[in-house]
């Protein structure tokens, strides 16, 4: 992977238990909307619905600018050898508009899977080296970046000695800052904000099921625990504001800025809201023209040069 663009500086995430359950028409017709709002990456996840690389695919044919990313596919799903191969023929058919998240994701969902668990950083590590030794025999392709989905200092430290990235959810931008600093300069680094456009100066409906639905998950628990945050919804009530932001569509535009300002090289907007809309259509909208004026890490588009949660 050499020279690899992001085209601005914001994105957004969609979750695989909404957007990932839509139907294709309804699924395409958003994205072109999304793309259109100039929210230029489109990072999505892994659950037990649409499976990762087919999804990319769907989504790749029904964008034209955006960069597509998987934050990530499981692990567990396929072998590194198959993934390297699916990540080759995305790349070669929509050249430099994908890229591979890959992460170890959670004991449940790795027990429905059939699989043990076991120990975190020696999995990814063993699975990014089988991406990176996999043979290709398929048309000539450039490698699409390798991202991990990473929150402890340990998985991150890992993502930049032996893949180009990591991708980051539920932190602030004092973890971004630790993050960059574990990564090094030219690893590429993706951070999930949740947000809702709000009027109300106490958390939203949308931002407490969101916060609640994250604590119910023992692995972020734990990620709250080593960022220094209680792991109870009532206790962490006071300082959610610093995890996921809600205001007017200014006051989420200085949250993305300082994630950017803290070495993120894109901000994936989770967006909140009432309308039961899962794609968040309507905060989308509100926030566009706030995004569209920020400048990404140095003020321009990201370019990344070079060749995953546990502690």
């Amino acid at each position: 992977m050499s020279g690899f663009v992001l085209p601005s500086p914001v994105g957004v995430f969609l979750t695989s238990g909404g957007p990932g359950a839509a139907p294709r028409a309804e699924l395409g017709a958003a994205l072109v909307e999304i793309e259109q709002l100039g929210y230029l990456g489109i990072w999505f996840g892994e659950g037990a619905g649409r499976e990762a690389f087919t999804a990319a695919s769907v989504m790749l044919a029904a964008t034209g600018r955006a960069v597509v990313g998987s934050a990530v596919a499981t692990l567990w799903g396929r072998d590194a050898m198959a993934a390297a191969a699916a990540g080759r023929t995305l790349a070669e058919a929509y050249p430099g508009r994908f890229a591979l998240g890959v992460g170890i994701s959670h004991p449940h969902s790795v027990q429905r899977r059939g699989h043990e668990f076991g120990r975190p950083l020696d999995v990814v590590s063993e699975y990014l080296r089988g991406i990176a030794e996999a043979p290709w025999t398929g048309p000539p392709a450039a490698r699409p970046p390798v991202l991990v989905g990473a929150l402890g200092p340990r998985m991150l430290r890992l993502a930049g000695e032996q893949a180009d990235g990591a991708v980051t959810f539920f932190v602030d931008p004092a973890h971004t800052r630790r993050a960059r600093e574990l990564l090094g300069p030219d690893a590429l680094l993706v951070v999930e904000q949740a947000a809702e456009v709000t009027d109300s100066r106490r958390p939203p409906p949308a931002t407490l099921r969101h916060a609640e639905m994250l604590v119910a998950n023992p692995s972020y628990r734990r990620h709250l625990g080593r960022m220094g945050y209680p792991s109870e919804t009532e206790l962490l009530v006071p300082q959610l504001d610093r995890l996921v932001v809600w205001g007017s569509p200014r006051t989420i535009a200085a949250r993305v800025r300082q994630h950017l300002d803290a070495g993120a090289d894109q901000v994936a907007v989770w967006p909140l809201d009432e309308t039961g809309d899962s794609f968040g259509r309507q905060t989308l909208r509100l926030l566009a023209p706030e995004l569209r004026a920020i400048g990404g890490r140095g003020g321009t588009a990201t370019t990344v040069g070079g060749g995953a949660d546990a502690g």
